[in-house]
């Protein structure tokens, strides 16, 4: 992975848990779906995701 789309995946992450703590749930389920897109490595990313899915 590059050191951009390492940047990328965590501006992504670090959105998409500002947007959650918003109350803004689409949203940061769509960022950290882009950030686990980028990176699906990412355990924490994948685990917010299972949340978000299971509370629709």
């Amino acid at each position: 992975m590059s050191v951009y789309s390492d940047l990328v995946y965590e501006l992504n992450d670090s959105y998409a848990e500002v947007l959650l703590k918003t109350g803004k749930t689409v949203a940061a389920r769509a960022m950290y779906q882009k950030s686990f897109d980028l990176n699906p490595k990412n355990d924490g990313t994948r685990k917010a995701l299972e949340q978000l899915n299971r509370s629709q």
